[in-house]
């Protein structure tokens, strides 16, 4: 999105104002250390809405800052955003008069009481100025549940601006972090996940898709469980109908005509219509029970006899482990040595050598050796034994409950013959048992199975329907794919022209979207991530060929994107000038950590390589603004100064401000001198 920062300021206790003014392009804040060069980055940060104080809370700044504001031109319309110490509220106005051009025409009275809103109202509202109105970015409320907090995503803000924005002194050149707030995970996979909305992969609608997909995923998943709920009843039904038709037959002489077992479970509806039409018909002559009674009983002596094979099983483990446990104590009490060393032994009267004992002793040491063994394995086969204990604890259950199961039937084929002997007829009797068939068709005619079948297969096709809109519509393979190629090949391109070290030449730098993740790969395809990519040089330049990089793609994608065509850099020169600089002038040699006289060419080549990184930057911007039609803005601090720039660019051009003197900074001292 087109945007960039016009003032970075603060309004003192005395109502003054204090800042600086910037344009598109390369701005440069430059001078000594302490003059509040790196809160301007800190201010800008306040400002978007951070949950902390981020200007400086001691010296200068902390003791006669009151607001600390900044402005930011947009296409058409200009935003005033200001912050004072108090965390919990945050002020936005919209100028379209440009009334905030000028730095001066900003004062106190410029920031009236109603324009200070809650700080989540101040987010959101100023989030509308970039295009965020998503609500959520959850794509799944399920994954909610196994979150600590059981919170909602945040959704897109301002906020994640920060990441792709920010590049402090301690960030610009670090090895292990290349964005600002990612030391929080939680930080990390929120950017990532909001990057797709800020490139203008997805809209509004993509989240709501996904959501409605994942809930029928849910869906399908519980109907699934359902179906193996149902196969489970349906097991039992058939079980319960072949009891029942044994029980008929036996009782009657005779099969109930209604069909064979397989089409009655796959019918119910039409076995329940032949039963209500089919006679009790009897035949006295059978002795049914009997037999099925004699059957039973050989099923229940099978099973104990199974039973009691699976207790003894039982037994003789439980003793193994028993003895794997004395073994262990016996191993921890240090009870047998590792070796065994007899030394050749003589006859106290004849002084003859004795090798009998020898080879007892070796035949000892073997059975130590072998024991000790043993008792070292022995921890291995106590964990398989107690596997084994439990899978015969859970074969002795099972055998259990066939053995009640079989009990039952028995219970039930005596209690029909009781009934029989109770001088009830065995036409009764039969009918008794017919009428239970009855029963159990009539609950097994509502087809559950059908009908859920008939609903998964109604989620499964709104399911593909979702998939293919989210494919035609967004396809975020295929945008990945496209932006890392891009953002990989301007790296490499602008890459080329810094001072990465010989190994890394020819560059190979690639991005990944997926992780955020940085590296070199070698022609051989080996992968060097930022953290081993050796000196303060290679970090610094693989951070800014990466955020440039990003910087170029969000000019590219013009208004589909929601990120300012922003960036702020702190402090790039440090890996070459890294000591404090309190001189009244920039002098390269006073600030190299290369002091030595024979050093004075390495420190000229230090000097180079940083008036080459501003060259870049300037001629970043300019190929930027001709191929995509949008100038970039880089705001850079640093104590870096009159430097000679390559391609007839002049460094003063690009010099905002420039603080040397006692009273120069970003709070101007002459002005609080002459409010007291």
């Amino acid at each position: 999105m087109k945007a960039y920062v016009r003032h970075i300021g603060i309004i003192d206790i005395y109502g003054n104002t204090h800042g600086v003014s910037f344009t598109e392009g390369v701005n440069i804040v430059t001078g000594k250390s302490s003059t509040g060069k790196s809160a301007i980055l800190d201010i800008f940060d306040y400002c978007l809405g951070s949950s902390t104080f981020t200007p400086p809370k001691h010296g200068v700044i902390a003791e006669y800052g009151s607001l600390y504001f900044i402005v930011i031109n947009l296409e058409r319309s200009s935003l005033l955003l200001a912050r004072g110490k108090d965390l919990k509220k945050a002020f936005l106005k919209e100028d379209l008069d440009s009334r905030f051009e000028v730095l001066e025409d900003i004062t106190e009275n410029s920031f009236e009481d109603s324009g200070f809103l809650p700080i989540n109202i101040f987010r959101k509202n100023l989030g509308r100025y970039f295009g965020l109105t998503l609500t959520t970015t959850e794509e799944n409320n399920e994954v909610r549940s196994f979150r600590t907090s059981q919170r909602k995503l945040p959704s897109p803000s301002v906020r994640s601006f920060s990441s792709f924005i920010l590049q402090q002194q301690n960030l610009i050149a670090n090895k292990f972090a290349l964005f600002y707030r990612f030391e929080e995970k939680e930080k990390k996979d929120q950017a990532i996940e909001h990057f797709k909305f800020f490139a203008g992969f997805v809209t509004p609608e993509y989240y709501s898709l996904r959501q409605r997909e994942n809930e029928l995923n849910t869906k399908y998943r519980i109907l699934q469980l359902s179906i193996k709920r149902i196969a489970e009843q349906e097991e039992k039904f058939e079980n319960d109908l072949k009891d029942l038709l044994r029980q008929y037959r036996a009782a009657s002489g005779s099969e109930l005509e209604i069909g064979n077992i397989h089409l009655i479970i796959s019918n119910p509806q039409i076995a329940l219509e032949r039963l209500l039409i089919t006679p009790v018909q009897t035949n006295s002559e059978s002795e049914e029970y009997k037999k099925l009674r004699a059957a039973e009983e050989r099923v229940l002596a099978y099973q104990i006899a199974s039973l009691r094979r699976a207790q003894n099983k039982l037994s003789d483990v439980r003793a193994s482990i028993r003895l794997t446990q004395d073994t262990y104590h016996l191993e921890h009490l240090n009870a047998l040595p590792e070796t065994l060393t007899i030394e050749e032994t003589k006859c106290p009267f004849c002084n003859s050598k004795k090798s009998n004992i020898l080879e007892s002793a070796n035949k000892l040491s073997d059975a130590i050796d072998w024991l000790n063994t043993k008792l070292k394995q022995s921890h291995y086969m106590r964990d398989s034994l107690e596997e084994r204990k439990n899978e015969i604890i859970k074969e002795i259950n099972k055998i259990k409950e066939k053995i009640k199961s079989t009990e039952e039937s028995i219970k039930k084929i005596d209690k029909d013959t009781e009934d029989i002997a109770k001088l009830k007829t065995q036409y009764e009797v039969s009918l008794k048992i017919k009428t239970r068939i009855e029963i159990l068709l009539e609950n097994a005619v509502d087809n559950e199975r059908k009908r859920i079948n008939e609903e998964l297969a109604k989620i499964n096709t709104e399911i593909n329907s979702i998939k293919k809109t989210l494919h035609e519509k967004f396809n975020l393979y295929e945008k990945k794919n496209s932006a890392e190629e891009f953002i990989n090949t301007t790296m490499n391109s602008i890459g080329v022209n810094f001072d990465f070290e010989e190994f890394y030449k020819p560059l190979n730098l690639h991005f990944s979207l997926d992780t955020f993740d940085l590296w070199h790969e070698t022609e051989e395809g080996i992968r060097v991530l930022l953290r081993s990519m050796g000196s303060g040089a290679n970090w610094l330049y693989s951070h800014l060929t990466l955020f440039l990089s990003l910087l170029k793609y969000f000019c590219s994608l013009k208004e589909c994107c929601r990120i300012p065509t922003i960036l702020l850099l702190d402090q790039p020169s440090q890996v070459y000038f890294p000591r404090t600089d309190y001189g009244d002038a920039f002098n390269a040699h006073e600030l190299s950590e290369k002091s030595l006289e024979s050093e004075t060419t390495l420190v000229d080549n230090d000097l180079q390589s940083v008036q080459n990184m501003y060259t870049q930057l300037v001629k970043f911007c300019e190929e930027t603004t001709k191929e995509t039609g949008i100038t970039p803005q880089i705001i850079v601090v640093d104590h870096a100064d009159n430097l000679t720039l390559g391609s007839g660019f002049n460094f003063e051009s690009l010099v905002r401000a420039r603080w040397r003197t006692h009273s120069q900074g970003l709070i101007d001292l002459d002005k609080i001198a002459s409010s007291q």
